[in-house]
């Protein structure tokens, strides 16, 4: 054919292509390349036109494909209310569901001495998680302070984590020291550090102490991951 006239090489990815004159169908390029969440062609012209491809699959270290998109994998688990039970929480000695204030809580009876018992969270995932945190409230009904006692430090509320390497402390609490113990629902926040934000994280509440006689309750409520 005469050089300039249109002609067809039959690949999609060019366009615009003339003879040269000397045989040869010539035209511009574009370059159509897959990646692991899409599936791409040539259009025949300068455009590219995609498809989704491995759904949820790993695109990157926590990270997955959504809809042709690499996006992180963190989901949040949902808040535990207590509003219906324990919310699947295991209790150790003392520990127990509240039905009257829908939380979890620590009761002083039957009277434990050099104790260290725990709630638990259900495990959940962080994984692919660059952030998260733990917000919480917490409540203490102290006796000590009743008795005019404000000396007594012997029981604590420590606050934890565990992404399966061991129980990180993230909050301590003490019945009080020189001053009033008792304190009403107060919400904490407090960051999770990279060792609890794997698949296998889980929190939990650990009232300790020399004589569960000095306080009347721990209460938690409200415990969320965001």
């Amino acid at each position: 054919y005469p050089s300039g006239n249109a002609c067809d090489d039959g690949n999609p990815c060019t366009y615009s292509t003339t003879c040269n004159g000397a045989g040869s169908c010539l035209g511009s390029t574009v370059t159509c390349t897959d990646t692991t969440c899409r599936d791409y062609w040539c259009d025949g012209d300068s455009t590219c036109s995609w498809t989704a491809i491995n759904e949820g699959g790993s695109c990157g270290t926590g990270m997955v494909c959504v809809a042709g998109t690499c996006t992180s994998s963190c989901t949040y688990p949902s808040a535990w209310t207590f509003t219906s039970g324990s919310d699947g929480w295991a209790t150790e000695t003392n520990w127990a569901w509240n039905s009257s204030y829908y939380s979890m809580y620590f009761s002083w009876t039957p009277t434990v001495t050099y104790y260290s018992y725990s709630t638990t969270s259900p495990s959940f995932s962080l994984s692919g998680c660059s952030a998260a945190t733990l917000a919480y409230s917490l409540e203490l009904s102290d006796y000590d302070e009743y008795l005019y006692d404000y000396t007594n430090t012997d029981e604590y509320m420590y606050v934890e984590c565990n992404g399966g390497s061991g129980w990180v402390t993230l909050n301590t609490f003490v019945d009080g020291y020189y001053a009033a113990a008792s304190f009403g629902p107060t919400t904490y926040n407090v960051a999770l550090p990279t060792a609890c934000r794997t698949a296998t994280t889980q929190v939990r509440f650990r009232a300790a102490g020399a004589d569960s006689f000095n306080i009347n309750y721990w209460y938690v409520d409200t415990v969320t991951i965001y």
